[in-house]
């Protein structure tokens, strides 16, 4: 708060991680000095592939698409994440442009039309079987309200039943890593280097770590073990797009949110990129007299 009293009295140029409760105000007030931008990080549900109903990808696909991410970042985060809808983040350069779920440009009334249909064929929903989830998380406020939001979500969409589990940290994931079974799970993943590899590597049959709902797609494993070895970038970048379009279309993971950097950056600062590793080094920056 003292740091952006201190911007608003021009005492200061940057301002890094300010309280999203204000963005709104800011942005009113200063607009492009406002910079939300995407880091390398991706929050999202993990579906159990190896039991019914979530080794059909109908169910999967239709409980994601009903899911509000819009709603997830503007109110429950003050939109201070910004929706997801690929597993890999925007902003990494070796990539370019992720390849998002073909139902990301849809309206929320368009995917619930589409996504009561799937989980009809499928069997479940009005006039099914009865639709009995457990979304498991570990303990954090914003994690309870994201999962009692799409629980409500799943509710008024297929009539679900869903019960919330969540455990400390440390229980949550060694549970998952220690392949105990479950129904829907909260994770996340936050990057060390600029590179789609990093996320799209979770869901390779042969992670025993990471893969939590035991994801198993012949095509997806030869795409990534060839990425492995491609050399040149431009065909890399080709073959890991590949691979995240199986993902998506999949959907053994629901990305939900994608963590955003906030800062105020005033019209005198010369040089200024956001970028999603979050770097801005002072020689490429200056300041206006």
């Amino acid at each position: 708060a003292a740091s952006v009293r201190r911007f608003e009295a021009k005492e200061m140029d940057l301002v890094y991680n300010f309280s999203a409760d204000q963005i709104p105000r800011l942005r009113n007030a200063y607009g492009d000095s406002v910079h939300i931008s995407p880091s390398l990080s991706t929050e999202y549900y993990a579906f159990d592939t190896r039991a019914e109903p979530y080794n059909d990808v109908r169910v999967r696909r239709a409980l994601s698409m009903v899911i509000d991410r819009d709603f997830l970042a503007k109110v429950i985060y003050s939109g201070s994440q910004l929706p997801a809808h690929s597993m890999v983040p925007p902003g990494i350069e070796s990539y370019g442009e992720p390849f998002g779920a073909d139902f990301a440009d849809m309206s929320q009334l368009d995917c619930l039309d589409v996504a009561i249909e799937l989980m009809k064929e499928a069997g479940y929903g009005e006039g099914g079987n009865p639709l009995n989830i457990e979304i498991r998380y570990n303990t954090n406020p914003n994690h309870e309200r994201v999962a009692t939001a799409v629980a409500d979500m799943w509710k008024n969409a297929f009539g679900a039943k869903v019960s919330l589990l969540n455990l400390d940290v440390a229980s949550h994931f060694a549970y998952l890593q220690e392949d105990g079974k479950f129904n829907v799970a909260r994770a996340g993943w936050v990057a060390e280097y600029s590179d789609a590899e990093s996320f799209l590597a979770l869901s390779v049959s042969g992670n025993k770590t990471f893969n939590y709902g035991k994801f198993n797609n012949p095509r997806y494993d030869a795409l990534m073990k060839q990425s492995y070895t491609e050399r040149d970038p431009a065909a890399r970048s080709i073959i890991l797009h590949e691979a995240e379009k199986i993902l998506m279309k999949e959907q053994p993971i629901a990305p939900l949110l994608t963590q955003a950097y906030l800062w105020l950056v005033s019209d005198k600062v010369q040089g200024w990129q956001d970028n999603a590793p979050n770097q801005h080094l002072s020689k490429f920056l200056s300041v206006a007299e």
